[in-house]
């Protein structure tokens, strides 16, 4: 079997779904960032870092952020685990918090 040299539209189709996904790492790169900056600075400061107990996201200054893998430096840390604001909307729509 003979193949054929990709279309242009199949070559823009590869070169989009491939700047997608970079854009999504890079994305993905920012928020670990941001988190450990911010557990970085509660060792120094000595303050705890918040957690929801709920979704597992972090507080990263008034943000909550998802982070799938953190370094060993998240043992470290001083932790805290709390529940996020969207976390408590949803309890209170379920009647399962006031």
């Amino acid at each position: 079997m003979v193949e054929r040299d990709p279309q242009p539209a199949d070559v823009q189709a590869v070169l989009f779904a491939r700047i997608e996904e970079a854009i999504a790492a890079a994305d993905r790169l920012r928020v670990e960032s941001e988190v450990l900056l911010d557990i970085s600075a509660a060792l120094r400061d000595g303050r705890l870092t918040s957690r929801c107990a709920w979704c597992g996201r972090y507080r990263v200054g008034e943000r909550w952020m998802i982070v799938a893998e953190l370094p060993q430096l998240v043992a470290y840390a001083g932790t805290t685990h709390t529940i996020c604001d969207q976390c408590v909307d949803l309890l209170q729509k379920r009647g399962l918090s006031v």
